[in-house]
């Protein structure tokens, strides 16, 4: 079993999907008005552990789906 974790410092764009174990350390809603007034996002600041930092964004669609991970 492979139980490689990805560096923050380490991400690109050119590839999708990533392994990495990091902690939330700001979290906070917004709604976009220029999007769809109506949509959420959901806005994270990630620290792993060589405290290197990255924001991430979830959309209104997917924030179910992380929202028990969350609490």
């Amino acid at each position: 079993m492979n139980n490689r974790v990805d560096l923050v410092e380490k991400i690109t764009p050119w590839r999708e999907s990533w392994k990495v174990h990091v902690k939330v350390v700001k979290l906070w809603y917004h709604k976009n008005p220029a999007l769809d007034p109506s949509q959420n996002l959901l806005h994270m600041v990630l620290m792993d552990e060589k405290l290197h930092k990255i924001q991430a964004t979830i959309r209104d669609q997917l924030i179910s789906n992380f929202a028990m991970s969350l609490n």
